[in-house]
C-alpha cells in the first residue's frame, strides 16, 4: 500500500496545482460573467451558433462561399474543424450564450496546465509554479485574451503541450509518443487559423530541432527530420490550401484598401511598442486601441485606459522588471549547464522577442530580417499579436531556469522564497482581472434576439442566394452597434447564405468591387444604378441594420431612411421584419445555386476591378472577358487612384496602352443633354472684332473632340469686357490687340449667350460713407461668448469678430440698364483672415450672384484687391455685403479693415446668342488609332488650393483625446506623441456635377504619410479616404459627377503613432476631366450574342463541385468571385478543359460547345484539404499499428 501511495504521491501533487490554476480560472471567470450576455465581439470565431454549418464549411472549406463573392481566404479556415468539435462538446453542458465564456476560460487554464507540467519535465516543482504563473498572468498574454481572438487562445492554450510531446519524444522514441506528438500537432493546428502565428511557432521549433540535431548527430538528424514531417502532416490538411494562397492570392490582401490603410498604421504602434521597455512590461500595440465610451457615439478612449493606470504603477512594473531579469539569468544559466532544449528555447525566446521589440537594439536587427520578404514583413509587420505569446512562453520557462539556478546556489530555501514572491507579484500585476478586468466590457453583450429571428428565419430560405447588407458608410470591416458590439462582425456564423460583408473585402477584389460600386450607387442617390450593381452581383436579399452606428459622425451618414425610401421606389419586396432588422427581397440573383445560361451576352474587356462605376456593365449588360471583343481602354478611370495622367501648364493627359488590331477607332459617346461640361475658350480683339475661339472639350491623339463653333463678333470698340455664359465667373476684358484665355461651365443642350460691354466707363456709384451702426452679427456659434461689431478708422471700416460673423450691407444704385457691375473692394488682415463679400440682388432668396469670394482670395496684410463682375439687368439693384468670418481659432477676438468700395458699370453693346451649338457634344464621336497607345488630353488651367493660403492658419490638433503635439509650417504638417495635425480647405470652384482629376503632390519625410478625405457635402460622405505613399508622392485621384449639387471639401491628417511625424503638401490642382465620356469609350464595334445553351439540372456538393446537365452551346456562368483554381469538364473528362472567361468583370464562365451532356464544375484547390486529412488519417494508421506491433 505504502507502495502504492509514494507512486502516486507526485500525482496528487501535481492536481492540487493544477486545482490552484482551475480556481484561479474559476474566480477570474466568475469575476468576469455577466448573466445572459454573450462573450461576442472583435475577431470572434463563432462557431457554436451553428456547430453544423461550421464543420460542413471546414471540410468544404477551401472555398469559402458563405463570404460574399466567394474567395479563398488568407486564413486557415479549414482548422475550424478542431475548434467547432470543441465548442459542440462545450454546447453539451452549457447555453449557447455561455459557450464562448467557458471555451476561452478553460483554454486559458489548460495553457497555465500546459506550461507546469513542461516546465516542471524540464526544471523542476517550483520553477513550473512560476512559469504557469508568468504564462498565464504576465501582461503580454492578459491584452491577448482582453479582446482575444479563438484562434490566439487556443495557441496560448495548446503550445506548451505541443513542445511538451515534441521534447518527450525527442527524448524517449517511441510509437507512444510518435502517436502523442501527432495528436497534440493535430489539436493545436486550429492555430493555423491565423497562419502567421504558426509560421513564427514552425521557426521556433525549428530552431528547438536544429539544436537538438547539432547536439545529437545523425542519429538527431535523423529524428528531427521525422518530427519535422510529423509537424508538416498535421497541419498539412490547412497548411496546403494556405500555401496554395500564399503563393498565388496575397496580392489581393496587400492591394486591399483596408490593408494599404490600416497596416502601416499598425505597423506603426507596434514600432513605437517595439522598445526594450515594452518587452519587459509587457506593452503591445492594443494600447492604442480607440472605441466609444459607454455608447457616447462621439467620444473615445483607449480600450486598455484601466490597465495603462494600473500597470503604470511602481509596484506593477518592478515585479515585471524582476520577472525580466530572473528570465535573463536563466538565460545565462545555459551557459552553466548547457542542454540542447536550452540552446534552441533560447534561439527561440530571442526570436519571439525581436518580433516584439522591433525597436530593441541589438535584437532589433534578428527582427529586421523578417521583413527583407515581402510575405513576411506583411505577416510579422504587426508582432504582437505573431510572437507575444511565444515569447512569454519562453520567458515563463527562463523564468523557471533562473529559478533553478538561486535554488542551486541558496539552495532550496531560497527557491521556495524566490518563488513564493514572483507568484505573488504575477498575482499583483493580474489583480483588476479577479476585479471583472479579463475581458474587454464591449465584449459581454446582449445580444439582441432580432439576430437570431433573422437566423431562424434565413434557415427557411434557400441557401444559394447572396445578401447584401446596409448601410455601406465605410469600406472599413468594423461594425459597432448602438447596443454594444464592437467587432468585425457575426452573423454570417449563423446564416448560411452568403452576406456581402466588409470584414471579406480585404481577400477579394472582387467583394471590394462590390463595395465600391453599391456605396457610390447609394450615396449618389440613384436607384438605376442601385439595381444594375444587385442585378451585376447577382444580389437576391438586402440586409438593413438600423443598429448600426457611426462614431464621430452624425447618425445621417448612415442614411437609414433613404435606404428605406429607395427601396420602395424600387419595389423591393419587405419580406422580413423585426426590430431594427429589415430583409427586402430583390428581382435578381435568380441562378439555380449559383449556376445560370445569361440570355445574351457580348464580348468586352476592360479593367472593371475596384471601379465604383462599371461602365461596360452599365453600357452592355453581361459581358465576356477573356475572348476577342470590344475594348473599354479608359474604364479603369473610375477607380479611386487614376494611373498614366501627365500634367502640363494647361493641359492634362491621360494614356493607356493596349494590344489593337491596326486601323482600330476609339468610339468616345457623347454627353447627355443637361450634363454640365466646363470649356476653354480663347478671346481676342482686333481691329474691333471680338473673336472667341472655342477648344475642344478633350482630344485623341492629337484628333480634336467636341467643340463648339468659333464665333467672331464687330464691336468697333477698342476696349471691351466680354461675358460668355450666364454663370458667375467673372467678364474678361479685352484691349487693342489681347488675347486672354477663359474657362466657363456650360449645360450641353441649352444656348450659350454672349454679351460684349463698353471698356470704358464714367458710371460710378457714390457709395456713403461707413457708420457701425449697419454691421449685424449674421452668424453666432451656438452656447460661446461672441462679438460681432464695427469700427471706422481714417473712413475705413475695421470689422471685429469673435465665435461669431459680422456683415456690412450697402445698397448700390438702381441699374438704369442692362450694364456689367464692377466692384472692386481694397482690404487688409494683419491677423491672416480671408476677404468675403456678396453681391446680391434685391427682390429673391439670398444668393451671392458674383463669383466665390471666400476661400480664393489671400489673405493680405495691406492693400489687397478683389475684383468681382455681375451682369445687371434694367431695374435690378444690387446689394454688396462685405463679412468678417473665420473658421478657426474661433475664440479668438480678430479683425479686417475694408476701404470704401468702388463699383464701376460698364453699358451692355451687343448681346449674342450660339444656337444649335452642340451637335458635337451629343453625338458619339469616333477616332483613328494608330498603334496601342491613347492619349486624351484636356485643356484647361487647374483650380488651385493652396493649404499653406487657405487652410488653417494654425496647427490644429485634431486627435480624439487630445494628445501630443502638432505644428503646421506653411505646407508642412508635423505630430508627435500620438498627436494628429489636422486641416481642411474647401473646393469652392468645383461642384460635385461634374467629373474632376484631382493631383496631390508632396512628401512624407517620417512615420506615416499623409491621409486625405474628401467629403462631399451632396452625398453627407467621405467619397474618398485614402493614405499617401511613402516618401515622395505625386497622386492622381478621380471625382466623379453626380446628379446632385454638392461642393467638395479635402481634409489631411498627419498623424502621430507614438514617434515623429511629418509631411510636406504642395498646392493640391483639381482639373475638369470628362470622366464619364472616357471611361465609356470603346474600340470594337458591339455585337450582342445570343446563348443558345439550356440548364437542365444542377446539382451540388459541398462548396467546391456542380454538376450541370446542359442542352445547347454557349455561355455557362458560376456566380462565385473569379479565380483560376475553378475548372470546367464535360463528363468528368479531364484530358481537355472548358474555356475558362470572366464574366460581368468577376464571374467565373466557361465556354460549352454543341450538345447534350453534363458538365462538371470544381475547385480543384479543395483536393489539398483532402489530401491532408489523408496523410493524417494514414500517419495515424501507420503509427498505431507500430505501436500495436511492439505491444
Amino acid at each position: 500500500m505504502e507502495k502504492v501511495l509514494k507512486k502516486f504521491k507526485p500525482w496528487w501533487v501535481d492536481l492540487f496545482i493544477c486545482g490552484l490554476f482551475a480556481l484561479i480560472g474559476l474566480l477570474v471567470g466568475r469575476a468576469n460573467y455577466l448573466v445572459g450576455t454573450s462573450f461576442l465581439g472583435w475577431d470572434t470565431v463563432w462557431s457554436e451558433v451553428n456547430v453544423k454549418l461550421a464543420i460542413q464549411r471546414a471540410v468544404s472549406g477551401v472555398w469559402q462561399e458563405f463570404q460574399g463573392l466567394g474567395l479563398q481566404g488568407g486564413h486557415g479556415y479549414v482548422s475550424d474543424i478542431v475548434h467547432s468539435l470543441w465548442v459542440w462538446l462545450i454546447a453539451v453542458f452549457v447555453q449557447l450564450s455561455q459557450v464562448r465564456y467557458v471555451s476561452i476560460f478553460l483554454l486559458w487554464i489548460v495553457g497555465a496546465w500546459g506550461a507546469y507540467f513542461l516546465t516542471k519535465r524540464l526544471v523542476g516543482i517550483w520553477g513550473a509554479i512560476v512559469a504557469g504563473s508568468v504564462y498565464l498572468l504576465h501582461p503580454f498574454i492578459l491584452q491577448q485574451f482582453f479582446v482575444i481572438h479563438d484562434s490566439f487562445a487556443w495557441f496560448f492554450a495548446f503550445l506548451p503541450w505541443s513542445i511538451l510531446a515534441i521534447i518527450a519524444l525527442l527524448d524517449k522514441w517511441n510509437a507512444k509518443n510518435l502517436i502523442w506528438a501527432l495528436l497534440t500537432q493535430f489539436v493545436l493546428s486550429f492555430a493555423g487559423f491565423i497562419p502567421p502565428q504558426m509560421v513564427a511557432y514552425g521557426i521556433v521549433v525549428g530552431i528547438l530541432l536544429l539544436a537538438y540535431g547539432l547536439v545529437n548527430g545523425w542519429v538527431g538528424l535523423k529524428r528531427i527530420v521525422i518530427v519535422g514531417l510529423l509537424l508538416l502532416v498535421a497541419h498539412t490538411y490547412w497548411l496546403l490550401p494556405f500555401g496554395r494562397y500564399a503563393l498565388t492570392n496575397t496580392d489581393a490582401y496587400l492591394n486591399s484598401k483596408l490593408n494599404q490603410v490600416t497596416t502601416p498604421e499598425n505597423g506603426l504602434k507596434s514600432d513605437y511598442y517595439g522598445g526594450w521597455d515594452s518587452l519587459i512590461f509587457g506593452k503591445g500595440f492594443y494600447f492604442e486601441s480607440l472605441d466609444i465610451i459607454d455608447g457616447d457615439v462621439m467620444h473615445s478612449e483607449p480600450i486598455l485606459s484601466e490597465w495603462e493606470k494600473y500597470w503604470g504603477q511602481d509596484r506593477a512594473r518592478n515585479v515585471l522588471i524582476v520577472v525580466f531579469s530572473f528570465g535573463v539569468l536563466g538565460l545565462i544559466s545555459l551557459l552553466i549547464e548547457p542542454k540542447w532544449w536550452k540552446w534552441g528555447m533560447a534561439g527561440g525566446w530571442v526570436l519571439a522577442g525581436a518580433g516584439l521589440a522591433i525597436s530593441a537594439w541589438p535584437i532589433s536587427y534578428v527582427g529586421k530580417l523578417f521583413h527583407l520578404i515581402p510575405i513576411f514583413e506583411q505577416a510579422f509587420r504587426i508582432g504582437f499579436t505573431k510572437f507575444s505569446i511565444l515569447y512569454v512562453f519562453l520567458l515563463a520557462i527562463f523564468v523557471a531556469m533562473g529559478i533553478d539556478l538561486v535554488g542551486k546556489i541558496f539552495k532550496n530555501w531560497g527557491k521556495f522564497v524566490v518563488a513564493v514572491l514572483l507568484i505573488g507579484g504575477m498575482l499583483y500585476v493580474a489583480w483588476p482581472v479577479f476585479l471583472g478586468d479579463f475581458v474587454y466590457k464591449r465584449m459581454r453583450v446582449d445580444l439582441p434576439r432580432e439576430y437570431s429571428s433573422l437566423v431562424d428565419y434565413m434557415k427557411g430560405q434557400p441557401k444559394d442566394l447572396r445578401i447584401a447588407s446596409l448601410p455601406v458608410q465605410t469600406f472599413n470591416g468594423w461594425m459597432i452597434t448602438d447596443w454594444g458590439y464592437t467587432g468585425s462582425g457575426f452573423l454570417f456564423y449563423g446564416v448560411e447564405q452568403p452576406i456581402l460583408d466588409r470584414a471579406f473585402d480585404v481577400w477579394s477584389p472582387y467583394n471590394e468591387g462590390f463595395y465600391q460600386e453599391f456605396s457610390t450607387a447609394m450615396y449618389g442617390g440613384d436607384g438605376e444604378r442601385v439595381a444594375s450593381v444587385l442585378d451585376k452581383y447577382d444580389v437576391r436579399y438586402v440586409l438593413l441594420d438600423e443598429s448600426i452606428i457611426a462614431p464621430g459622425q452624425s447618425p445621417e451618414i448612415l442614411r437609414i431612411e433613404e435606404a428605406k425610401q429607395m427601396a420602395r421606389e424600387m419595389g423591393w419586396e419587405e419580406v422580413w421584419r423585426e426590430g431594427f432588422l429589415t430583409v427586402w427581397e430583390t428581382p435578381y440573383g435568380r441562378g439555380d445555386k449559383f449556376v445560370s445560361a445569361p440570355s445574351s451576352y457580348t464580348l468586352a474587356s476592360g479593367d472593371t476591378t475596384k471601379t465604383r462605376r462599371d461602365v461596360i456593365y452599365e453600357e452592355l449588360g453581361d459581358y465576356v472577358s477573356g475572348l476577342r471583343g470590344i475594348v473599354y481602354p479608359f474604364a479603369d478611370l473610375m477607380r479611386e487612384e487614376v494611373q498614366n495622367v501627365k500634367y502640363g501648364d494647361e493641359n492634362i493627359t491621360l494614356s493607356s496602352n493596349h494590344s489593337l488590331i491596326q486601323g482600330s477607332k476609339l468610339l468616345v459617346p457623347g454627353f447627355d443633354e443637361g450634363e454640365k461640361v466646363k470649356v476653354s475658350y480663347e478671346l481676342a480683339l482686333h481691329d474691333g472684332m471680338v473673336e472667341l475661339r472655342w477648344a475642344p472639350t478633350y482630344s485623341i491623339n492629337s484628333q480634336a473632340g467636341p467643340k463648339l463653333t468659333d464665333q467672331a463678333y464687330d464691336t468697333e470698340e477698342t476696349k471691351v469686357w466680354v461675358k460668355v455664359g450666364s454663370g458667375k465667373e467673372n467678364a474678361i476684358y479685352l484691349g487693342e490687340g489681347e488675347t486672354k484665355r477663359g474657362n466657363v461651365e456650360l449645360t450641353v443642350g441649352e444656348v450659350v449667350g454672349v454679351r460684349i460691354y463698353e471698356g470704358d466707363t464714367d458710371k460710378q456709384d457714390e457709395l456713403a460713407q461707413f457708420t457701425p451702426d449697419l454691421v449685424q452679427e449674421c452668424w453666432r456659434k451656438e452656447g460661446a461668448e461672441t462679438e460681432a461689431w464695427g469700427e471706422v478708422v481714417n473712413g475705413a471700416m475695421r470689422l471685429w469678430i469673435k465665435n461669431a460673423a459680422a456683415c456690412l450691407p450697402i445698397k448700390l444704385a438702381k441699374t438704369q440698364e442692362d450694364e456689367l457691375v464692377q466692384v472692386l473692394v481694397n482690404y487688409e488682415s494683419a491677423n491672416g483672415m480671408e476677404v468675403e463679400f456678396c453681391l446680391d440682388k434685391e427682390g429673391g432668396s439670398y444668393e451671392c450672384e458674383n463669383d466665390r469670394v471666400w476661400g480664393i482670395a489671400e489673405a493680405s496684410k495691406s492693400d489687397g484687391w478683389v475684383m468681382r463682375t455681375v451682369m445687371a439687368s434694367e431695374g435690378d439693384r444690387y446689394w454688396l455685403d462685405l463679412s468678417a468670418k473665420q473658421f478657426e481659432p474661433l475664440g479668438e477676438l480678430r479683425s479686417i479693415v475694408y476701404q470704401v468700395p468702388i463699383v464701376n458699370r460698364y453699358l451692355l453693346i451687343k448681346e449674342e446668342e450660339m444656337v444649335a451649338a452642340w451637335g458635337e457634344y451629343l453625338n458619339d464621336l469616333a477616332f483613328e488609332i494608330e498603334g496601342d497607345e491613347i492619349k486624351v488630353e484636356v485643356k484647361g488651367e487647374p483650380v488651385v488650393y493652396d493649404f499653406a493660403q487657405f487652410g488653417r492658419k494654425e496647427a490644429f490638433n485634431c486627435d480624439v483625446l487630445g494628445r501630443g503635439q502638432v505644428e503646421k509650417s506653411k505646407r508642412v504638417y508635423s505630430a508627435d506623441g500620438y498627436g494628429a495635425s489636422c486641416d481642411f480647405v474647401g473646393f469652392v470652384k468645383s461642384t460635385a456635377l461634374q467629373g474632376y482629376l484631382m493631383r496631390v503632390v508632396g512628401e512624407n519625410k517620417a512615420g506615416r504619410s499623409l491621409k486625405i478625405f474628401l467629403y462631399n457635402a451632396g452625398s453627407g460622405r467621405n467619397d474618398l479616404e485614402y493614405l499617401l505613399d511613402e516618401g515622395k508622392f505625386d497622386q492622381t485621384f478621380s471625382l466623379l459627377p453626380f446628379e446632385f449639387l454638392g461642393e467638395y471639401s479635402l481634409n489631411i491628417d498627419t498623424r502621430s503613432f507614438g514617434d515623429y511625424t511629418e509631411n510636406r503638401l504642395e498646392p493640391v490642382e483639381v482639373r475638369y476631366f470628362p470622366l464619364e465620356q472616357i471611361a465609356g469609350a470603346k474600340v470594337g464595334v458591339t455585337k450582342k450574342v445570343e446563348n443558345n445553351l439550356q440548364i437542365k439540372d444542377v446539382k451540388k456538393a459541398g462548396t467546391w463541385l456542380y454538376r450541370v446537365k446542359t442542352d445547347g452551346s454557349g455561355l455557362l456562368k458560376l456566380s462565385q468571385g473569379y479565380e483560376e483554381g475553378w475548372v470546367g469538364v464535360e463528363s468528368f473528362d479531364f484530358t481537355q478543359n472548358l474555356r475558362h472567361v470572366k464574366v460581368d468583370g468577376w464571374a467565373n464562365g466557361w465556354v460549352v460547345p454543341e450538345g447534350e451532356g453534363e458538365i462538371v464544375i470544381f475547385y480543384w484547390p479543395q483536393m489539398l484539404e483532402y489530401l491532408g486529412f489523408g496523410l493524417l488519417i494514414g500517419t495515424f494508421i501507420m503509427v498505431f499499428r507500430k505501436t500495436r506491433r511492439r505491444a
